[in-house]
């Protein structure tokens, strides 16, 4: 299956949209009451028009991740990171974007992760630039656009910070450019509230009822040990993978792979003052997670990738379906 994926040609892109029908085909079989992470003001309000585990929630979660895999070849590709230009990065994105039931769900780190990739395109945008205003601006412009879905991702400020800082000499101009396009969402949603006489539901729901710390929900059972076990095996791969990825890349490649990073680990500190936690908040690690997941088969000899595909594939596959044994 994998040599579908390993081409250039993007109308193939099509493809990514049956193999994310397939992959998250148990959620139109299937499905219980969505239990989710504390969404924020922006995915409560959408969330009045398509409920999260409504059939027209598991569609609309479908095509955005298609989307979203597309825009994420689009980055890949652009920026040369991988070794060869495929539809791998893209299509890793959409396994890992619906590897556990948890996920199938319109969440709000679904909604979330689109723009966890605009704020990676932009900020790639700005290597070697010695003008890039209006790059740095949509920095904390899209960071503070995906807080909202999710307040979480206020860590995608920090990423573009510290991006910024990889990538280029961060001036204090600069610096103020970003906390700018930060803050113009939220006062602009803010103000909106204020003049329908509703600031205060904003304040709520947005401000105080998103942080907490280390508040995990649910009752851990077997699945979802197995589940955390799986994902703290893939770190691992990353971590050991490392040296493999950063091998024969030139100065700009390895930035780009140091920034991916660095968005694990920001992603995963936000465990830690993300209110109502639950397990689809793994979804956090899965942009930058598919990218470098890609790069551990796009380096491995085709017949061995091919048998790894296929057993992860059924084993996600056999924890989706866990309903029926």
């Amino acid at each position: 299956m994998l040599a579908l994926f390993r081409t250039n040609q993007f109308m193939a892109n099509i493809l990514l949209l049956l193999y994310a029908v397939i992959v998250r085909g148990s959620a139109f079989l299937q499905s219980d009451t969505a239990v989710l992470s504390q969404p924020g003001i922006f995915s409560k309000l959408l969330y009045q028009w398509i409920p999260p585990d409504s059939m027209e929630g598991f569609v609309a979660a479908t095509i955005l991740i298609f989307i979203q895999a597309v825009i994420i070849n689009l980055l890949v590709g652009k920026n040369r990171i991988a070794n060869e230009i495929s539809l791998l990065p893209g299509m890793f994105y959409v396994l890992l974007s619906s590897a556990f039931s948890d996920f199938l769900y319109l969440s709000p780190l679904i909604l979330a992760n689109t723009f966890y990739i605009i704020v990676l395109m932009e900020l790639f945008s700005t290597y070697r630039k010695y003008s890039a205003a209006g790059a740095i601006f949509n920095i904390g412009l899209w960071a503070g656009v995906a807080s909202l879905f999710y307040s979480s991702y206020l860590f995608l400020f920090v990423l573009g910070m510290a991006g910024l800082s990889i990538f280029r000499s961060f001036k204090l101009k600069e610096q103020l450019m970003a906390i700018s396009g930060l803050l113009t969402p939220y006062i602009l949603t803010g103000t909106c509230f204020f003049l329908m006489d509703n600031f205060s539901e904003f304040w709520q729901e947005q401000m105080k009822s998103n942080f907490g710390f280390f508040d995990l929900k649910g009752t851990p059972d077997l699945i979802f040990y197995i589940k955390m076990g799986l994902t703290g095996l893939m770190l691992l791969t990353f971590i050991f993978s490392y040296n493999n990825y950063t091998k024969k890349k030139n100065i700009q490649q390895q930035k780009y792979i140091n920034v991916l990073f660095t968005g694990l680990l920001l992603s995963a500190l936000s465990f830690l003052f993300q209110a109502n936690i639950y397990l689809e908040h793994l979804l956090i690690l899965v942009p930058a997670g598919g990218i470098l997941l890609s790069f551990n088969f796009q380096n491995a000899r085709p017949p061995i990738a091919e048998s790894i595909h296929l057993l992860l594939l059924i084993g996600l596959l056999v924890l989706q379906f866990s309903f029926y044994w």
